[in-house]
């Protein structure tokens, strides 16, 4: 860490902070005790790897370090048990899936508007119900109810994702 430049330590001890909030309760004590210090070597780790493989010309910590560093420290906390996968990065949300789950969203994300007969045919997974509310609820994908009972579903990247969630908000609103 001494060799590397530019290390925000006010920075890291925030995330740091922010980060507890996700923490399940049965790891708090040792996330209090170590985790801050794991975070900033990650920082620092990531500036390394930066500058060792050319990709910056000298050994500095930067945004793209301290972004990097609190997505692997979300996976690690996504990996810990009951973590409401929706307060994390997407990119950690998907780091987090289960093997099923993953295999899911990546059929929808290969297929933005997939029909649910669709998907049943295109994945082999069981208890494909509740995969597609895990999915949901990470708020990975969303489900648009048309064509008679059908269920077609939108990755979160898609411009359909957004429209169906502003959609969602505004009837909540209204209620």
């Amino acid at each position: 860490m001494t060799y590397v430049d530019g290390i925000d330590y006010k920075r890291v001890s925030k995330m740091h902070k922010e980060l507890l909030e996700i923490v399940p309760s049965v790891f708090l004590d040792t996330y209090k005790a170590r985790y801050e210090h794991h975070l900033l070597n990650l920082v620092c780790g990531m500036a390394k790897i930066r500058y060792v493989t050319g990709d910056a010309e000298e050994l500095v910590a930067e945004e793209e370090d301290y972004r990097w560093a609190r997505e692997i420290l979300e996976t690690l906390i996504g990996s810990w048990g009951e973590v409401e996968l929706s307060e994390l990065s997407y990119r950690s949300r998907i780091n987090s899936l289960r093997h099923d789950e993953r295999q899911v969203w990546q059929v929808v994300t290969d297929n933005p508007g997939l029909r649910d007969k669709d998907l049943f045919n295109k994945v082999d997974v069981e208890y494909l119900a509740r995969v597609l509310t895990t999915l949901r609820r990470a708020e990975l994908i969303i489900g648009e109810d048309r064509d008679g009972g059908r269920t077609y579903y939108w990755p979160y990247w898609s411009d359909r994702f957004e429209e169906l969630t502003v959609d969602e908000d505004a009837e909540e609103s209204s209620e």
